[in-house]
């Protein structure tokens, strides 16, 4: 497996109390995806390193945002049928407004996740974008 660590956050009122583990299978990567509910869960980082990573924020109106780092080039996960507008999520512990594009509905988001936990890669039936 690609990923090694697991780090959750876990809001009570202004501070929260998180927890990085080993990830010794995948399914402990998509039940922690599966926690984000956008209150007290609101991010789930999973890494190899520093530079390697895939991070997973909200869960509130059951969408998330979905960003990944490979070799330190930052991708988002995007859904092209919701172009224009906001969205208030909650990531970090935090409403934020977004672009609609970046909310991404549970599915996609664990096909995501089990794809990069496994292989390190991008889903290609996703769609990804590089931030510049």
């Amino acid at each position: 497996m690609f990923v090694k660590e697991i780090h959750e956050d876990d809001w009570q009122g202004i501070l929260s109390y998180d927890t990085t583990y080993p990830c010794e299978k995948i399914e402990q990567c998509l039940d922690a995806v599966k926690r984000l509910n956008g209150d007290n869960k609101t991010v789930v980082v999973l890494s190899r390193d520093d530079e390697n990573f895939l991070m997973i924020g909200g869960g509130n109106k059951n969408l998330y945002i979905c960003n990944a780092s490979l070799d330190g080039a930052m991708y988002y996960l995007t859904d092209p049928w919701h172009e224009g507008g906001e969205i208030a999520l909650v990531a970090g512990g935090q409403e934020g407004s977004y672009s609609k594009k970046l909310g991404i509905k549970l599915e996609n988001v664990l096909k995501a996740t089990e794809l990069f936990v496994k292989e390190s890669e991008l889903d290609n039936d996703l769609n990804w974008e590089l931030q510049d």
